[in-house]
């Protein structure tokens, strides 16, 4: 029974450390895939493509910074703030070459069937963190004045050193 228990548990913390990433969104005309998250030094970037799949143009898409917030399994947590004042903070949102550090980063003209990259900038990064645990990022559509929010939620995101 003992060595029984024991292999059990190596199991349980071998498939631990080796969780996927989960990821979703509850708007059905946006489908996100994560693609990385990557360290270097404390700065984390985390990486990913959205696209529409509407089967029609989109107006607008914003990935909004100002609701976002992160956990780490160290207990911290990163929420946006334009402003360096030493605490975790999510630095930046970068769509393709283009990137906004105060505000929702925003895709005008949000055309169906192309893919985007997205880029998540997290600065101070917990140097024992090993992975964030949760993660929380509003997305707002807005079509022909049609308002729809959702969120991007990630779970079990391991953060790997460059």
């Amino acid at each position: 029974m003992k060595k029984f228990f024991l292999t059990f548990v190596a199991a349980f913390v071998t498939f631990s450390a080796f969780a996927q990433v989960k990821l979703s969104c509850d708007l059905p005309e946006v489908e996100f895939v994560y693609k990385r998250c990557t360290l270097s030094g404390s700065t984390a970037f985390i990486d990913f493509t959205f696209t529409n799949t509407t089967g029609k143009d989109i107006n607008r898409l914003a990935i909004g910074c100002e609701n976002a917030v992160a956990y780490d399994d160290e207990g911290n947590d990163y929420k946006f703030a334009n402003w360096a004042d030493g605490t975790h903070i999510i630095k930046e949102y970068q769509i393709g070459g283009h990137s906004n550090s105060s505000y929702d980063i925003v895709v005008n003209d949000f055309m169906e069937g192309v893919t985007y990259k997205l880029r998540i900038v997290f600065t101070n990064i917990d140097e024992y963190a090993t992975n964030f645990v949760r993660m929380k990022i509003p997305v707002f559509i807005n079509n022909n004045g049609s308002n729809k929010r959702g969120t991007l939620e990630l779970r079990n995101v391991p953060l790997k050193q460059e």
